[in-house]
């Protein structure tokens, strides 16, 4: 079981039965200095996704286990406040940009011809499905962004 506490800036770790085993803490110079973590979500490989709202440039960070970071993400309309993040089997990144009002989702392009096979073959939806989906919820698209190679960002608000 892991546990947030942004005002400590650490993720407390606890077994099954709730006794303490340590505090996951990654590298500092990693982090760009301290941090205030918040959201926190697994995906399926074991990599711990959590939600940073330190300083002016909130953002969402993956590390490894060990507390290596892997990656960075962050939004052209910045975080603010981003509380939740989730991780679906699928490996899309859910943020729940609170201040803003918004769900952020980080989805990998499927097309046939241009996908690698592993995208092809592990990622349920293309990009206008899940996009139907959301808007279906009752979200309005406020934007796309491509910011990484693979991958698409769709920045949803509520009306």
């Amino acid at each position: 079981v892991y546990v947030s506490d942004r005002v400590q800036q650490t993720v407390y770790v606890y077994d099954a039965k709730g006794a303490y085993q340590r505090a996951f803490e990654p590298s500092r110079a990693a982090l760009g200095g301290g941090w205030q973590p918040l959201g926190l979500a697994f995906d399926g490989q074991g990599h711990l996704y959590v939600t940073d709202v330190s300083g002016p440039s909130h953002r969402v960070l993956a590390f490894e286990r060990d507390g290596t970071l892997l990656r960075t993400f962050r939004s052209a309309g910045p975080f603010s406040f981003p509380n939740a993040v989730a991780v679906d089997r699928w490996g899309n990144v859910y943020v729940s940009d609170s201040n803003n009002g918004r769900l952020v989702i980080v989805d990998f392009e499927k097309e046939p011809g241009k996908s690698r096979d592993w995208v092809l073959n592990h990622v349920r939806a293309g990009k206008a499905t899940v996009t139907a989906e959301v808007l279906a919820a009752g979200f309005e698209l406020e934007r796309e962004e491509k910011i990484l190679k693979e991958n698409y960002v769709l920045v949803f608000r509520r009306p």
